[in-house]
């Protein structure tokens, strides 16, 4: 084993920069989709496609998701099988 080689305070460092760089991109991808999908939620809701309450108002609107979900699930489940 990589760590059993090295002394305690080598293991800990490694650690440590481990620790600290990842929450850096993993929080900065998420808040990237958190923008975007609050530009997405203020379109929908500025082109009266969804209420206040965040229920679809359009049925074209709720057809294209649920169109896009049924696509994006067939292509999932050809490389699942």
């Amino acid at each position: 084993d990589f760590c059993q080689n090295q002394p305690q305070s080598a293991r800990a460092g490694s650690s440590v920069r481990f620790s600290v760089g990842v929450p850096r991109w993993y929080v900065a991808s998420w808040t990237g989709f958190i923008f975007v999908a609050t530009l997405v939620q203020w379109g929908l809701h500025n082109l009266e496609l969804i209420s206040p309450m965040m229920v679809g108002t359009s049925p074209l609107l709720g057809s294209l998701v649920l169109t896009s979900a049924g696509i994006i699930s067939g292509r999932h489940s050809n490389t699942l099988a």
